[in-house]
């Protein structure tokens, strides 16, 4: 039996189905039981995303190798990506936090 690849990605980045409730939205409101998103399931919506080397982003080749390939002439640091949401509600529930 071959073991199945863990995509690096798994261990960062999460995204679930969020419950309907009106409390704290910085609270992650899964729903029960919990219902998470995959990264193909991600994917297929445009999210796109990699794992890369936060520590030393002016350095890392593969953040040079995206900024090259996608055209983009600006840095951005990375302090915390966090994307909960749900269908219902994406726009009000959706948070996420950078540094220019």
């Amino acid at each position: 039996m071959i073991p199945k690849v863990q995509d690096p990605r798994e261990e960062v980045l999460q995204a679930w189905f969020m419950d309907d409730s009106d409390e704290d939205q910085r609270l992650p409101h899964h729903r029960e039981p919990k219902e998470f998103v995959s990264l193909d399931q991600l994917a297929e919506l445009g999210v796109l995303s990699w794992r890369l080397d936060a520590d030393n982003y002016e350095t890392d080749e593969e953040l040079k190798k995206i900024r090259t390939e996608r055209g983009y002439s600006y840095t951005v640091r990375p302090i915390k990506f966090c994307f909960p949401f749900s269908k219902s509600n994406l726009f009000k529930k959706c948070s996420y936090s950078l540094a220019w």
